[in-house]
């Protein structure tokens, strides 16, 4: 029991000892806290002071102090900083406008100088004007005698006007019947001479014009060959059909035909028949369409192993896309070729003239452009016997000379016309004849 209450004294005991240990550290600690507040109240008091130094209570307030505060705490800097940097700012700003108003005073003084300089100018322009009036006061002295004397000259020729004006009236009055009577007689004149020179000039227009074609046609004639019409423009159809390089604006009609000979042939208008130079066409063609500018033929014969070709020349004798053609046909013809020469057939001659276009002529004259002969009639025998007095053999002995002499009559005159002569088959040749 007495070991027991030992213990319990002595832990009491450490407890006290502890708490007294833990007063005396805080004791000490409150000492030590103190003796820091009071050094931090000395410096707050100081730094309060410090801030008086440079601004009052009442200027904090100012709104240039608190807009600075704003912006150095934006900023991060000190609100003495930013007015240092407000105020260097403010420095630059005022040495500009210094510069800018002494700028402004070299203007003014430079504008003071040329003021002076404008207001001597005036002086002295002013001074010219006085002696330009001066002057002009002396010329306007000068003027106003010499008006004068002017005036009485001018009144001096106004007499000698008035006097020449009535001289000139009378005058005037006294030619005036013989003027009119020579101008009428001379208008006569012109008027006459006009209609004269109007008609001899239609006269030489026609004349000309005439000359013009004549030449033209001789030229045609001189030559001798038939110029091509058309060419060939494309083969169709295996060499069965072809289109021409002419159409319905060049006068081409629909079932017209044309002759297709090689491009190196001459087509020449008189040669013998069956001649060296007799070159018929090696294909015979037949307009089936037309169009403005070109006709498609279908190939109706041609010679053995012949081909139309691109390029090949066209010729149909009595077709011509500038001008109508005129022929003369002379004769029996015998166009089927039966042996019999007859007049029917002469007409089939001159209905395929005319189907092309051209002109059948009653006679040959210089403006014929072809003479066609028929079957060429024979030199009939003189009469023996009793032929001499048989009127009927007398009449046809009559007939045929007469047809044999007008032959002759006429290829005599062809050749003075130097009109192109063609015989039945040079004619059916060169205007693309064939058989249907």
């Amino acid at each position: 029991m007495a070991r027991a209450r030992t213990g319990g004294n002595s832990s009491a005991a450490w407890a006290i000892t502890a708490l007294a240990a833990g007063f005396g550290v805080c004791g000490i600690l409150a000492i030590v806290l103190y003796a820091r507040a009071g050094g931090v109240q000395e410096e707050l008091a100081a730094a309060q002071n410090d801030l008086g130094a440079y601004v009052s209570p009442g200027e904090t307030q100012l709104p240039a102090i608190a807009e600075a505060r704003t912006a150095a705490q934006q900023n991060r800097t000190s609100v003495v900083g930013e007015l240092l940097e407000r105020l260097r700012a403010a420095e630059q700003e005022a040495a500009r406008t210094n510069d800018d108003l002494r700028a402004a005073r070299t203007e003014l003084e430079g504008f003071k100088t040329r003021f002076a300089e404008q207001e001597s100018r005036a002086e002295q322009a002013n001074q010219r004007a006085e002696a330009a009036a001066a002057e002009t006061a002396s010329l306007r002295a000068t003027y106003d005698q010499q008006a004068a004397g002017l005036k009485a000259d001018v009144d001096r020729a106004a007499e000698v006007n008035e006097q020449l004006r009535s001289d000139l009236a009378d005058m005037r009055q006294s030619l005036t019947g013989t003027m009119g009577e020579a101008r009428n007689d001379l208008q006569g004149r012109i008027d006459q001479l006009q209609i004269e020179l109007s008609a001899a000039q239609r006269e030489l227009d026609d004349a000309v014009a005439a000359l013009d074609q004549a030449t033209q046609r001789q030229a045609e004639r001189i030559a001798r060959v038939a110029v091509p019409d058309g060419r060939v423009v494309s083969v169709v159809d295996n060499g069965s059909a072809a289109y021409l390089n002419i159409g319905s604006n060049q006068r081409v009609q629909l079932g017209m035909t044309f002759g297709v000979y090689n491009p190196s042939s001459l087509v020449k208008l008189e040669v013998e028949e069956g001649g060296a130079e007799d070159v018929p066409p090696k294909a015979v063609v037949e307009v089936f369409e037309l169009a403005p500018g070109t006709a498609t033929v279908r190939v109706v014969e041609r010679q053995p192993n012949a081909r139309v070709s691109v390029g090949d020349p066209l010729v149909n004798i009595a077709f011509d896309p500038q001008r109508d053609l005129k022929f003369f046909a002379f004769g029996d013809f015998d166009v089927d070729g039966d042996g019999n020469a007859t007049e029917v057939e002469r007409q089939r001659i001159r209905s395929m003239i005319e189907r092309y276009g051209a002109e059948v002529a009653e006679g040959l004259d210089f403006d014929v452009d072809y003479l066609v002969l028929g079957e060429p009639p024979q030199l009939p025998r003189e009469l023996v016997g009793s032929e001499k007095t048989n009127p009927v053999r007398i009449k046809e002995y009559n007939q045929a000379l007469q047809t044999y002499n007008s032959l002759t009559d006429l290829l005599a005159q062809a050749e003075r016309y130097t009109i192109p002569v063609l015989n039945q088959n040079r004619f059916l040749d060169l205007i693309g004849y064939y058989t249907r």
